[in-house]
């Protein structure tokens, strides 16, 4: 048995607007710097030890 069920209609590909794909990579950049602040504060507190406790 055969079924005749019709097939579903073509999607159409939507465009991103440039606001949405400025504002993706505004997101992306300002998470960026936030590793990248996190990584450096982790690199200090390990490079400096028990010494950023005595400091003035």
């Amino acid at each position: 048995m055969t079924s005749n069920t019709p097939k579903p209609p073509a999607q159409t590909i939507r465009e991103e607007s440039k606001a949405t794909l400025f504002g993706t990579a505004l997101v992306l950049v300002m998470a960026g710097l936030v590793l990248a602040a996190g990584a450096i504060l982790s690199v200090a507190a390990v490079v400096l030890g028990d010494t950023a406790l005595q400091l003035p």
